[in-house]
Formats: structure tokens, sequence, C-alpha cells
């Protein structure tokens, strides 16, 4: 989130940063509903080519720019999550589409 402040843009971590600040995926919980942490531990973490973002770290910072209204940066990880949509995490992103209120994910899941 801090990266976007200057920049503007989503781009993934460093390397470095990645390994030393992302946990490696936990156990699921047995709890029904999922916090966004949960979700984000939940998914793979995946090489960082080019302009591609581990799903962790997207997950996370919808939730920091919903929680701090940061309209744009919303938008930007709505779009990101739509092209990352598939049957394996519709579930998941239709409960964060909910919890967040983003329209176009929630339109994006009902039509897949």
């Amino acid at each position: 989130m801090i990266q976007w402040f200057y920049s503007g843009r989503l781009l993934p971590l460093d390397e470095e940063i990645r390994l030393k600040f992302l946990p490696a995926s936990s156990s699921n919980s047995s709890k029904s509903e999922k916090s966004v942490e949960e979700l984000a531990s939940d998914t793979s973490i995946k090489e960082s080519k080019g302009n591609v973002i581990d799903e962790s770290v997207l997950l996370q910072v919808t939730e920091l720019a919903n929680k701090y209204a940061l309209d744009e940066l919303e938008f930007q990880c709505e779009r990101r999550l739509i092209d990352r949509l598939s049957e394996a995490n519709l579930c998941d992103f239709l409960y964060l589409a909910d919890l967040f209120q983003l329209y176009a994910l929630k339109m994006s899941c009902s039509d897949l």
C-alpha cells in the first residue's frame, strides 16, 4: 500500500522482501467463515514475474484499501482479483466481494 502511495501503481514485492515478510501457507481454518488473513495465507505464494502480485499480498492490500477508503487502490485491486478469478477461488472471492462491497468482482463471480 505504501508503495502505491508513492508510485500510484501496484507493483510486486522485491524477492528479498517477499521472502522475509510473507509467511509460508498455513493450515486451513476450521471456521466456516475465513478472515482476510486466513484467505491470504491459504493461497500459494508464487514467483513474482513481471507485474504479478502474490494473491496473499493482493488480498491484504484490498483489505487496507477498503479500511482506509482508498478508492483508486481498491479499484486497482478489484481489477486484478477479477483477472485471477477461477472456479478454484470463486467462493473466496465472492466472500471478499460481499465483505468489501466490490460490485464488479461480485458480478464477475456470478457470471463465472
